[in-house]
């Protein structure tokens, strides 16, 4: 396995960049904010999932408590959406949560069906999903639901007659048609990149890219962390202990300036390596820039937010942690020509 030399920087206001010959690193540093913490007014009981208007409104689904919590980003509790309960509006387990031209989309997963509201918490709609909805986004009119399913992976839900439901990806797909059971069931993670679609298979380690409700290529990001654990996976195959680990080869995906996609990776086998999060050309799968040193070794659920901003669940925990990317950004923008060489642009 190729070793990658990883050097930290510590920074106040002004990060310090080094670099080697492989890959530079970018240390995000302490959470600037959070929010859930014991003497705000806002009580978490399982961040699963975040969500943002472009202004100020942080959205969060509670498992535990079966609601979404409208809060701003210093942690101050705007408004309450549903209880627990089956009615229209009521939650069994929120777990996705994601805000699109003016709605919001929670998905239950004991229920099998997503809750549409207004921005303000007014519930519109229910729609019923066929399997386990885990993640949705929207394009146009349609909505892209995300399921834990046997043979269904990707959904498009027709918003104008909830009844069309027109699947999208299956286990029957090339890519995946040899995988073996005991990766299947993947847990899909979507995001949205102008009016593509990229489904992310962190059991599988696949990206598909679809347009137009067409699958238009497929990759897999190769790195020290994936044959890290391919070679764990083969490991437990050869000593048949397949019902042991649930196998995930990277732990979330999210998108960035509507350009690149994160990719976090979590430090399992790899010794002293930290969490990273690394910047891929989402048409590529190239990776590209510096990776991002996570502040905590477990990480999950990366939303970005407005104004360089990104919200991080971590583990369920009962709180939501803000970083801020800023220099992330200011990175890639004294370095356009760097950015112009490895994205093609």
């Amino acid at each position: 396995m190729n070793k990658t030399k990883y050097i930290y920087t510590l920074f106040v206001a002004i990060p310090i960049f080094m670099f080697t010959q492989e890959h530079a690193t970018l240390d995000v540093g302490n959470s600037v904010g959070q929010i859930g913490k014991p003497d705000s007014q806002v009580f978490i009981g399982y961040a699963s999932s975040c969500s943002s208007t472009k202004g100020d409104t942080i959205y969060i689904s509670d498992m535990q408590n079966a609601e979404v919590l409208a809060c701003s980003k210093d942690g101050k509790l705007h408004f309450r959406i549903g209880r627990r309960g089956q009615g229209p509006g009521e939650f069994q387990r929120p777990e996705c949560v994601i805000w699109s031209n003016g709605h919001l989309y929670v998905s239950d997963t004991r229920m099998n069906r997503i809750s549409i509201f207004m921005s303000d918490g007014t519930y519109e709609k229910t729609i019923r999903i066929q399997g386990v909805p885990k993640d949705m986004e929207v394009i146009g009119s349609r909505l892209f639901v995300g399921v834990m399913s046997p043979t269904n992976i990707v959904f498009a839900v027709n918003m104008n007659d909830a009844e069309d439901q027109t699947t999208i990806l299956t286990y029957n797909h090339t890519s995946l048609a040899s995988t073996p059971m005991m990766k299947r069931l993947s847990q899909p993670i979507l995001n949205i990149i102008g009016d593509k679609l990229y489904v992310a298979m962190p059991n599988i380690g696949c990206i598909f890219e679809i347009y137009n409700n067409n699958i238009v290529k497929s990759y897999e990001p190769k790195n020290e962390w994936t044959e890290s654990y391919w070679n764990y996976v083969d490991e437990i195959e050869r000593r048949g202990d397949r019902g042991s680990i649930t196998p995930t080869v990277f732990d979330g995906i999210t998108t960035w300036q509507n350009k690149y996609l994160l990719i976090q990776f979590r430090n399992r086998q790899l010794g002293n390596l930290p969490s990273t999060a690394v910047v891929l050309n989402a048409s590529s799968g190239a990776e590209v820039g510096p990776r991002i040193i996570a502040a905590s070794s477990g990480f999950f659920h990366l939303t970005e937010l407005p104004n360089g901003l990104f919200a991080w669940a971590l583990n369920g925990e009962a709180m939501v942690y803000l970083f801020d990317f800023s220099t992330l950004s200011s990175y890639y923008s004294q370095n356009r020509r760097l950015d112009s060489r490895l994205l093609g642009n």
